[in-house]
């Protein structure tokens, strides 16, 4: 269920088998917890080629994703369509200038991060699957009102679009809740050894303060103090 998750979001209808992907994509997450001996029959070596194989079908989705989101009036389908779109943009852009394309624009970089986004959710993914299936499970009667939210807006098992997760008021308010209950990713910055202010995209860690850790236990779990 995490893979699928993760590959329709971010890939949607350009990975061309998903089966294989995830068997190779297994044995390069196998790979990061074996001896690091390097030979035909090995641990490592399987989990060396399997990414090479994983990265080939990513370069594919890549190309397909480009060429599709290139047409007239194409409609995105995933994370990475809407990532070609402005990519696409870019590169017409720097062709009308008599430029260089960005260097990011070459189906092998962009594959690359795309394996590093489907890599970096997966304890997001699990996390956020594994937490509000628990909390459903605790709560039937929530649980019916999302299936049958579903069933109303989706009787045929139609697939996502960005427009119908919109329409599913209640199924968004119960994800927006269980994040509010056991956020995804634990922040932990220790209390700074100079006097320095350091600024993100959404707060500002103000001179010698200490960001206060969440103890939840479920991110103890994940990420033990």
């Amino acid at each position: 269920l995490n893979c699928e998750t993760s590959q329709t979001v971010f890939l949607g209808v350009h990975l061309d088998d998903r089966v294989a992907f995830t068997n190779d994509y297994d044995l390069m997450t196998n790979g990061f917890l074996t001896a690091p001996i390097y030979f035909p029959g090995t641990a490592l070596y399987a989990a060396v080629q399997g990414r090479h194989r994983a990265m080939a079908r990513l370069e594919r989705a890549v190309n397909s994703s480009r060429r599709a989101m290139a047409k007239p009036n194409a409609e995105p389908d995933c994370l990475l369509d809407f990532w070609s779109i402005e990519v696409n943009e870019q590169c017409a852009h720097a062709k009308e200038a008599g430029e260089k394309e960005p260097h990011f624009a070459n189906d092998h970089d962009m594959a690359d991060s795309i394996m590093d986004f489907l890599f970096a959710s997966q304890d997001a993914s699990t996390a956020s699957l594994t937490m509000i299936t628990a909390t459903m499970k605790e709560h039937p009667e929530i649980l019916a009102r999302v299936v049958k939210e579903q069933d109303t807006l989706r009787p045929n098992d139609e697939p996502l679009t960005y427009d119908l997760v919109q329409e599913m008021t209640f199924t968004r308010a119960c994800v927006l809740e269980q994040l509010r209950l056991q956020p995804l990713s634990l922040i932990h910055i220790s209390e700074p050894t100079r006097l320095l202010s350091i600024s993100y995209a959404v707060f500002c860690l103000k001179k010698k303060k200490i960001n206060a850790t969440n103890t939840h236990p479920y991110q103890l779990h994940i990420y033990p103090i």
